[in-house]
């Protein structure tokens, strides 16, 4: 048997055993919203403010205004003293903690 056939069997038999053992392809669903939802304006609450994304969908969140902040996503500082705009991508149910002397204005673009 040569090389390249040895492969093709062996190719086989992982498809076939796969299949047996439930490794096969899953189904092609999700559990994401594919409507696009626009952009929405996010209410500031007091410093420390916790941002949630609860859409169901992947969303960049805007902070924009002269105002230094910083924002900690997973307990990584990705901003630090801040001053001007940023941006974060957050999917379903990722968090960022936005700390501030005068709050940035926020706003969601859900995708």
């Amino acid at each position: 048997m040569s090389f390249s056939t040895g492969l093709a069997v062996f190719a086989i038999i992982i498809a076939v055993i796969g299949s047996i053992v439930g490794m096969a392809s899953p189904a092609q669903t999700s559990v994401f919203d594919k409507t696009p939802k626009g952009v929405s304006t996010i209410t500031v609450g007091a410093s420390p403010f916790n941002y949630t994304n609860n859409d169901g969908s992947f969303e960049l969140v805007y902070l924009t205004d002269n105002t230094a902040y910083t924002v900690v996503k997973k307990t990584v500082t990705i901003f630090s003293g801040i001053t001007g705009s940023s941006t974060v991508g957050l999917y379903p149910l990722q968090s960022i903690l936005v700390t501030f002397v005068s709050p940035p204005t926020m706003t969601a673009d859900v995708f």
